[in-house]
């Protein structure tokens, strides 16, 4: 976390002399996270560029400059990269896509940034706008490991659950549907084993909590 924090900062701090600084999401439709940041970003006037991950040509190139990076884990979006330099998804997976959009907010505010004028409305976002999905995490054919904490029968209650998660801070919250049943969970693991480690720690607030592979 320090590691990463000292990068961004440096990037921010080296930005101050430059005339315009450049923000680039790689994002998918369906994401709300994706959604949440263009909006946030777009009612501070941030200008970004956008990518979507539809474009396999994109796409390749997004995992090429997280390898680059030598970015490993599980590819949260949006991705982002301010000035080329990755920022999110983070190394360190407890800073929240929050705290990096709200950092960047506050050094576009206080002059550390410099990023050009947004002409985007809310009107002209296009990804849709869903935000309890689980659309957020890019899979390439691995599954992804999870720790269901909650079973909902109906699908608005679920949703609710979830939305309090996020308020939580439990920024990789999400939502399956499996045998008429809504599952929510608050963390994604790329291994089986990674979430067999922290289930006894999950099973001490929830003791029904269980590991659920999403293929």
């Amino acid at each position: 976390m320090k590691h990463l924090l000292i990068l961004f900062f440096s990037v921010c701090t080296f930005s101050a002399f430059s005339q315009n600084d450049t923000l680039e999401l790689y994002t998918q439709q369906g994401c709300g996270y994706c959604k949440w940041t263009k909006e946030v970003l777009t009612k501070s006037s941030i200008a970004f560029s956008e990518n979507d991950l539809a474009d396999d040509i994109l796409a390749d190139k997004m995992l090429k400059r997280l390898a680059a990076a030598g970015y490993k884990g599980t590819i949260h979006l949006p991705v982002i990269f301010l000035n080329d330099s990755l920022i999110l998804p983070a190394m360190d997976t407890t800073i929240s896509l929050q705290k990096i959009v709200n950092i960047l907010v506050m050094k576009q505010k206080n002059g550390t940034l410099h990023f050009a004028k947004s002409k985007l409305t809310i009107e002209q976002l296009t990804t849709a706008t869903n935000t309890a999905n689980n659309d957020c995490v890019l899979r390439n054919g691995e599954p992804q490991y999870v720790i269901i904490q909650y079973e909902f029968d109906d699908k608005q209650q679920a949703s609710n659950k979830l939305n309090e998660l996020y308020k939580q801070g439990y920024t990789f919250a999400g939502m399956v549907q499996f045998q008429a049943k809504y599952r929510i969970y608050s963390q994604i693991f790329t291994t089986e084993e990674e979430a067999n480690a922290v289930l006894p720690n999950v099973q001490k607030k929830f003791p029904v909590a269980y590991v659920y592979v999403i293929q």
